[in-house]
C-alpha cells in the first residue's frame, strides 16, 4: 500500500522497483489523485480505504 505524497512519487516507486518488486496498490482519500499517480507511475490498483484488500 502506498500513498500519493511526493517521497512516495520521488523515492519510495524506484526504491521498492530497484530492489524487484512491484508496487500493487496506491491509497489516496483522493480518488483522483490516487488514479492520476497509479497511472503516471503504472502502479495497478487504487483505493480511497487502507483496509481494502
Amino acid at each position: 500500500m502506498m500513498g500519493t505524497g511526493s517521497i512516495a512519487a520521488e523515492h519510495m516507486v524506484a526504491a521498492i522497483r530497484s530492489v524487484g518488486h512491484a508496487p500493487l496498490w496506491v491509497v489516496s482519500r483522493n480518488r483522483e489523485y490516487a488514479r492520476f499517480f497509479s497511472e503516471d507511475l503504472s502502479i495497478p490498483k487504487t483505493s480511497v480505504e487502507g483496509d481494502r484488500r
